[in-house]
């Protein structure tokens, strides 16, 4: 396994025809954050091909979700860790999200979407948009005894949490928002298997990785598991790795920036 980024252990590939100087990226987020993934990068001058592996859908009431969306008007800190927790957020708990006292966000999309809704917040700093980051904050340092909204999809952040709970808050996940899984046709995996010696494959979440890796076994695409994949934390790099992706390499972060980034850095290591 190879690192680059924050891990600062970073080296070259063991073959330096592995990346291509013209590298296709392989986007794997839900489609709205692909596209605008995709637009960045063309502006500066990165092809890119779409194959969203999932997209997200507002949860659908029920008597366990109106009990969470309850208590979460009387949690005083709020958290949101994706412009789709953010949307599902005010679709479905607008009142809870009014009645926060601190908000914070995972990466500056969700900031941004937060923000559209007329609501401040705190943010993960630029170079490190992931968990780590987040729980990094002064302001989330001490936080024993108060109540802590996380706005997830069913099972995610897990670590945020644990971490929160372990500074002595009391911390409820509010499942919003779901994941849908998407499969993706025989013309685009025909186009990613005649990419293959420029292809970059991205994942920007352990969940996602995960799905890549199912995708490309379910489909005989198993050895394009050899190809460089960047992820956007040391957590979901050591995820990859136990999912058998052979080199990765770590992006300052989820943002199309922090990708340009990263495929820069591995480009200078190419070569």
């Amino acid at each position: 396994m190879q690192y680059s980024g924050k891990l600062s252990r970073g080296c070259c590939p063991t073959d330096s025809a592995m990346l291509d100087d013209a590298p296709l990226l392989l986007l794997t987020r839900p489609p709205r954050e692909a596209r605008v993934s995709a637009r960045v990068l063309a502006a500066r001058g990165f092809a890119s091909l779409s194959m969203p592996l999932q997209y997200t859908r507002n949860a659908r009431l029920t008597p366990s979700l109106e009990d969470a969306l309850r208590w979460a008007e009387g949690a005083e800190i709020q958290i949101f860790v994706s412009r789709a927790s953010v949307a599902a957020a005010c679709a479905l708990g607008a009142a809870a999200v009014k009645a926060a006292v601190l908000r914070f966000a995972v990466g500056a999309a969700s900031a941004d979407a937060l923000e559209r809704q007329g609501f401040a917040c705190f943010a993960a700093p630029a170079e490190a948009e992931d968990s780590e980051g987040l729980l990094d904050l002064p302001a989330l340092a001490g936080v024993a005894g108060r109540h802590v909204a996380l706005w997830v999809a069913p099972g995610g952040r897990q670590h945020i949490a644990e971490v929160l709970r372990g500074r002595g808050a009391e911390v409820r996940a509010i499942a919003a928002y779901q994941r849908v899984n998407l499969d993706p046709g025989a013309r685009l995996l025909e186009a990613i298997t005649g990419a293959r010696p420029r292809l970059v494959l991205t994942a920007t979440s352990s969940v996602l990785a995960a799905r890549l890796a199912h995708t490309l076994r379910a489909h005989g695409l198993s050895d394009l598991m050899q190809r460089p994949l960047i992820v956007a934390s040391e957590r979901i790099a050591l995820a990859a790795e136990a999912l058998g992706f052979e080199q990765v390499y770590i992006a300052r972060g989820a943002s199309p920036q922090a990708l340009i980034g990263a495929v820069e850095r591995l480009q200078a290591l190419a070569r």
